[in-house]
């Protein structure tokens, strides 16, 4: 479920409070689901990334590391992707020469180029279909709140700089479940960036991390048209203007968004026009028609953990 955050899920305020009720029955249609489920337990190890709220974390720029690490231990990972915005039910192992982001969506694309990636709408097919394979264990890209699968280690992200908003679940906040249910699933939780709104410390092992730019010395300087189509555009504007950008103009799609071919000619012809830069995210770049990826850069990020060790040795403890 992708919903773009208002700005009043930031604070708790009339229209949250009058929201409540609903949040109540979205708790209860949550429990209900979660007592009927039979979850599937995997013979290969499933870890989870996720996330509490709606909107990105940065859970992908994480999975992506967390696969990195287990790589360097000798461990053969495969990523399960629910692959959303992804027309494909699956379950299906991604192809780069064959599958596109209206396929299986724009984050098993990224993934893709770190393991192998399987995309299933249906998460229990694609770990029936991934015990085929030679891989000794799963990282399952979001499904924290899916009580479909017996998950063997859960990692929680969090945006230091959006926190969970006002702390309250779905319609009257961010929240997918409680901050209190999804602390209680976890085995530690990757808190990216400062911690503007406060919410430190939290009862469970903390793993600090900082977004880094990959290739952002083309931007220096250079006048640019920035748009992007993610979880909080915002988060981007403002990465490529601290990196020496100057944002002529800042264009915000919906997260996952397809983009036509009228709205990209008009966001060339606007950079042409005034000789700036057109630049997105990788995640949309990945998202976009060939012929159009040699005319617009994009910005390419990476985490980087204070404490890279403490992640080591924590995800050790799921062999």
């Amino acid at each position: 479920m992708r919903i773009k955050q208002p700005q009043f899920w930031k604070t708790n305020n009339k229209i949250s409070m009058a929201l409540w009720p609903l949040s109540l029955v979205y708790r209860l249609v949550t429990k209900i689901r979660e007592m009927r489920a039979k979850p599937f337990k995997s013979q290969i190890p499933v870890i989870c990334v996720g996330n509490v709220n709606i909107g990105g974390a940065g859970k992908t720029p994480v999975t992506i590391e967390v696969a990195k690490i287990l790589q360097e231990q000798g461990k053969k990972v495969a990523f399960l992707s629910r692959g959303y915005g992804g027309y494909l039910y699956g379950p299906v192992r991604v192809d780069l020469e064959k599958h596109d982001a209206k396929q299986v969506g724009d984050e098993p694309l990224l993934l893709r180029e770190i393991a192998p990636v399987y995309v299933a709408k249906n998460r229990t097919e694609g770990l029936k279909l991934i015990s085929l394979s030679e891989t000794d264990v799963i990282i399952m890209d979001d499904g924290l709140q899916n009580p479909n699968v017996v998950k063997d280690m859960c990692l929680l992200v969090i945006d230091g700089s959006y926190g969970v908003g006002n702390g309250q679940v779905l319609p009257a906040g961010p929240l997918r479940e409680s901050l209190q249910a999804a602390l209680s699933k976890v085995t530690a939780t990757i808190f990216i960036g400062d911690d503007a709104t406060k919410m430190l410390p939290l009862e469970t092992k903390i793993i600090r991390a900082k977004i880094l730019p990959h290739n952002h010395e083309k931007f220096i300087g250079k006048d640019v048209i920035a748009f992007a189509g993610i979880g909080n555009p915002e988060k981007f504007f403002g990465s490529l203007k601290e990196l020496g950008g100057n944002i002529m103009k800042k264009v915000s799609f919906p997260d996952h968004y397809m983009y036509k071919e009228a709205e990209l000619e008009n966001l060339l012809k606007e950079a042409n026009e005034c000789g700036a830069m057109l630049v997105t995210t990788k995640k949309d770049f990945v998202r976009l028609d060939a012929k159009y990826k040699e005319k617009i850069q994009y910005l390419s990020i990476e985490i980087s953990f204070s404490d890279k060790a403490v992640l080591e040795e924590t995800l050790k403890l799921v062999f």
